[in-house]
């Protein structure tokens, strides 16, 4: 007989149709028994795949460790034989257990790495030319069709982590255009994973996982600029917290889009209350570039920035201010393209009031909601304000430790006493 949690959950469904519990119940059920479930099932996938990873690793040790009294063929023979293993491993784990997610997942994780060892030894027996990004670009495209074969999750974070490789390793020729294009390749999947178990641990570690390995290939392909990467930054950051603000209850995945955007407005606006920050942008680095070649830079910048201000109006239609808010940064970054240099003192200290308002927006909407990680993060957004500023005085280091102790202790005693007032 079929037991535990995972099953429980795949009877609910049925349970309901047929009378036995009520809808309510159900929910109860799911909300009870669906952690202990996404635990058992992840322990029961990173286990074989893990296991997969030390066989494969074994194997190429033994075979660098007799590597210089081999032939040429048995070279060969040797380099390829880990991937021949894998795809019948993969053979067999479609036909035999098509059902398994970790099976599937540990045979395509295999047969990615018995690909990427082959590649690599064919490369230095033939004595081929060293190109890193040539090579990780093979990687991952080769492993893309075993995200859709396999349907395996891991295999994509590996395909997407090959891409980033691949941007960076060929910094300067690969446009913003083209790391789009494939990493667009892997939403089909993420697409899939969301609509069948949008609430899983699964859902949340392939979003978490796969969102900002593209977002940091996308800002390595922007053509050099500082100020247009962190515009670019300060843009995708307040579209994360437009789309993943909740709007009542909130799956795993939507809480990964929030705290990246939050972390990241959190420090664009603690960099942005320094002078000498704004001085720097306020130089208007972007109009040294060359626009024919970084035109696909701004045309991404300029998607980013209408999708945000689509996302913003909502939001202020809406009435969620916070949500609004978090446009901010992206809005002074552009507007200072426009101001000259004495504009830094004051975009400075306008930073300094943005911080402070959202911090005790934060810590007020908390209260309300009694929702501790609110608290915790306009807590941490005003001492971080406040430690910034021992940073930019002219102050003994004596002074700045006691200031550095203050500030600890009034972090320490604040949360505590809000922790017992929504927790009352």
């Amino acid at each position: 007989m079929k037991t535990g949690a995972a099953w429980l959950l795949r009877e609910l469904p049925r349970l309901v149709t047929t009378g036995v519990i009520d809808a309510a119940s159900a929910e109860r059920l799911r909300g009870h028994y669906q952690a202990a479930a996404d635990a058992r099932g992840w322990t029961r996938v990173l286990l074989p795949v893990g296991g997969a990873l030390l066989i494969g690793l074994g194997v190429i040790l033994i075979v660098a460790h007799n590597w210089d009294v081999l032939g040429r063929a048995q070279r060969l023979g040797l380099g390829f034989a880990p991937l021949a293993i894998a795809q019948a491993l993969g053979v067999w784990a479609l036909s035999q257990c098509a059902d398994s997610r970790a099976w599937r997942e540990a045979s395509a994780v295999l047969i990615a790495f018995g690909f990427a060892t082959a590649l690599a030894l064919v490369g230095q027996i033939y004595h081929l030319p060293a190109d890193p990004a040539a090579y990780l670009l093979a990687c991952a495209l080769a492993a893309l069709p075993l995200v859709y074969l396999f349907s395996a999750s891991v295999t994509a974070v590996l395909c997407a982590l090959s891409l980033l490789g691949w941007v960076g390793a060929g910094r300067g020729d690969v446009s913003v255009v083209e790391a789009a294009i494939l990493y667009a390749l892997l939403l089909p999947h993420v697409r899939w994973v969301l609509r069948g178990d949008g609430d899983s641990l699964r859902a949340a570690l392939l979003v978490g996982a796969l969102l900002p390995l593209a977002l940091a290939a996308l800002l390595l392909s922007l053509r050099p600029s500082a100020a247009l990467g962190l515009t670019w930054v300060a843009a995708c950051a307040g579209g994360l917290v437009q789309a993943g603000w909740p709007t009542g209850a909130m799956p795993r995945w939507r809480r990964s889009l929030l705290g990246y955007g939050i972390v990241a407005i959190g420090g664009i606006t603690v960099i942005a209350t320094f002078p000498d920050f704004w001085r720097d942008m306020l130089d208007r680095p972007w109009l040294r570039l060359d626009r024919a070649q970084a035109w696909d830079s701004f045309a991404a910048l300029a998607v980013v920035l209408s999708g945000l201000g689509i996302a913003t109006t909502r939001a202020v239609v809406a009435r969620r201010w916070m949500a609004a808010a978090a446009a901010v940064p992206a809005a002074a970054l552009m507007v200072s393209a426009l101001l000259g240099p004495g504009w830094a003192g004051p975009l400075a200290a306008g930073f300094v009031l943005y911080g402070v308002g959202v911090s005790l927006a934060a810590v007020r909407a908390g209260m309300r909601d009694a929702s501790m990680p609110a608290i915790n993060a306009g807590l941490t957004l005003f001492a971080m304000l406040c430690l910034t500023r021992f940073f930019d005085a002219d102050w003994p280091f004596t002074v700045r430790g006691l200031a550095f102790v203050g500030v600890g202790t009034g972090f320490i005693i604040a949360h505590a006493w809000l922790r017992r007032r929504v927790t009352a």
